[in-house]
């Protein structure tokens, strides 16, 4: 009867067998393990298994900390949108023609506007005051 045990791939990619496996082989946990296989067959899928849960585990440690592409490119495509309106607004377009020509909303273009003069303000204010105190 065929026994069957699981894989389980570690967080930095290495191979966990199961504690019984490792007694089996005399093998202290945590120890590299080396081991020939005489049935060429059974090593070629044993390996294959092993890096099919690597793998697995990788994609899924991937998704789970990278965004998917469609969300990157809406990321940037976002980025890409508020730069050409934060320039348009500082060569003084009105803000219905920027929303408008760029099909964002009014509300979205007034409070870009809103924000760029108070950063422009406090810019100011910082440098009038690093110049005023030295």
């Amino acid at each position: 009867m065929e026994k069957k045990f699981n894989i389980v791939v570690g967080e930095d990619g290495t191979v966990k067998l199961p504690d019984a496996v490792l007694e089996k082989l005399e093998v202290k946990p945590g120890e590299e393990v080396r081991f020939e296989v005489d049935d060429n067959f059974y090593a070629v899928r044993l390996l294959s298994r092993i890096e099919a849960e690597r793998l697995d585990y990788l994609n899924w440690m991937h998704n789970k900390h990278c965004p998917s592409i469609e969300e990157m490119i809406a990321e940037s495509r976002k980025q890409a949108t508020q730069n050409i309106v934060i320039s348009r607004i500082l060569d003084g377009m009105p803000a219905e023609k920027i929303a408008e020509g760029y099909e964002v909303s009014l509300d979205y273009v007034k409070q870009l506007t809103h924000q760029l003069k108070m950063d422009i303000e406090e810019a100011k204010a910082k440098k009038h005051k690093e110049t005023g105190s030295s």
